[in-house]
């Protein structure tokens, strides 16, 4: 009980910085573990709409030759890579809290989100990057 009530109060503190949308802290442990499965479920459809995007630019680009497939077999190994990466991060972090709790569960998509969310940005970088080629 100690653990989830610290995470709850160092959540509420360090929440505000990463994320634009904050849970609600006030609410059931139950509503805000579902915040955070909320949010990581956005920011994998964030990133997965963005990765959509770079495959099209990819097959739109100017370049039509060995440099668009290797450019994209290297990005989809490299996205393989962050994935896992990700997750034994996260699963690292969340390995603070007592197992299958749910202040565990909240620090996993906590983690995943945030991770994600960045992955998201850069990836819309590289989007840039392929519809800038000349």
């Amino acid at each position: 009980m100690h653990r989830n009530t610290c995470l709850l109060i160092c959540l509420s503190f360090s929440n505000t910085v990463f994320s634009e949308e904050a849970c609600d802290y006030s609410r059931p442990l139950a509503s805000i573990t579902a915040c955070y499965e909320a949010k990581a479920k956005k920011s994998d459809d964030n990133l997965n709409d963005a990765f959509r995007k770079l495959k099209k630019a990819v097959e739109h680009c100017s370049y039509k030759n060995k440099a668009t497939k290797a450019y994209w077999d290297g990005f989809i190994e490299s996205q393989r890579n962050w994935i896992k990466m990700r997750d034994e991060q996260c699963i690292a972090k969340a390995s603070f809290y007592e197992k299958g709790s749910s202040s565990q569960q909240i620090e996993l998509n906590k983690c995943r989100s945030i991770s994600t969310d960045q992955r998201y940005k850069y990836i819309k970088e590289e989007v840039k990057y392929i519809n800038e080629l000349p």
